[in-house]
């Protein structure tokens, strides 16, 4: 049985091509603010991936590191992820959902990787 996830029609896989085709549709409404500090900039999409890339805008004189990303939302994603049907629909099909953080001055933050062992 197919399945529609952002609209697409899946057969329980997901190509790159199909994964290209996601991002697309997600970058048409992006930048996008998420909350009051983080800006959804941008998805790529190859291999198995589905990439998000984030820009926090903090003080300038804060220095963000991954563990304040980590400790501060990777259970809010993780729990997004796995009981959203869109997202939970790309982790059945393998996706790995990629989320790279960078600060206001473009700085590489850190990674948050899941994938369907994620979800319990």
């Amino acid at each position: 049985m197919n399945k529609f996830i952002f609209g697409l029609e899946l057969d329980g896989s997901v190509s790159t091509k199909k994964l290209v085709e996601i991002s697309n549709e997600l970058n048409k409404h992006l930048p996008k603010h998420v909350d009051s500090l983080t800006i959804l900039e941008t998805t790529t999409a190859y291999e198995n991936k589905l990439v998000y890339s984030y820009r926090v805008e903090t003080d300038t004189t804060i220095e963000l590191t991954e563990d304040d990303i980590k400790t501060a939302i990777g259970d809010v994603i993780l729990n997004k992820i796995c009981s959203d049907p869109d997202t939970r629909g790309l982790l059945n099909a393998k996706v790995q959902m990629v989320y790279k953080y960078y600060d206001s001055k473009s700085r590489f933050i850190s990674q948050l990787s899941y994938d369907i062992s994620s979800c319990k």
